[in-house]
């Protein structure tokens, strides 16, 4: 467990405050991942992130942009850019104190 949580950590592109985007979150994520919708990583959980994490952002985006499982392309989130999909990733998967 501590081990996935370091990996985890690492993995975490290093970015300010500004960067993460909780209203994207808000406006187009929360309705599946809050609840763990067709297994979408629920936030805050790093152990349902670490092993998506551990593909690369690109490929967390990718996934995003063109959907995957039961998550539609783009989520959504009408009219978001990579950015927007970062941020939200960001937001999600960091551990809230």
């Amino acid at each position: 467990m501590k081990r996935a949580l370091i990996i985890v950590a690492l993995l975490l592109p290093t970015s300010s405050f500004a960067e993460v985007r909780p209203e994207v979150y808000e406006r187009a994520c929360k309705l599946c991942h809050e609840f763990g919708v067709g297994s979408a990583p629920k936030p805050h959980d790093l152990n349902d992130w670490a092993p998506r994490l551990g593909k690369g952002m690109k490929t967390l985006i990718n996934s995003v942009k063109h959907g995957k499982n039961s998550m539609p392309p783009g989520g959504m989130c009408v009219g978001c850019d990579d950015a927007d999909y970062q941020g939200a990733i960001e937001y999600m998967s960091q551990r809230v104190e």
